[in-house]
């Protein structure tokens, strides 16, 4: 593997681990995000991703129910 490529996959290693502990998640199936492979760290980070947006539309929903005008 190139030296570049090989720095390419750590630098992303990295993002998502930065993006991980800035959700507060420390650990992944009791691993420290440190020791999980670049593939770990994705679908880690598109779960949070997705459980985020699922938990923003829902209040989004809540918010508008609450406001609409009762007939």
């Amino acid at each position: 593997m190139s030296e570049l490529f090989r720095a390419a996959l750590e630098k992303r290693r990295q993002e998502l681990i930065n993006k991980l502990i800035a959700f507060d998640i420390y650990k992944v199936q009791h691993k420290h995000l440190y020791e999980l492979t670049l593939t770990q760290l994705e679908n880690a980070y598109k779960s949070v991703i997705a459980r985020s947006h699922a938990k923003h539309v829902t209040e989004a929903n809540s918010d508008h129910a609450r406001q609409a005008p009762e007939a």
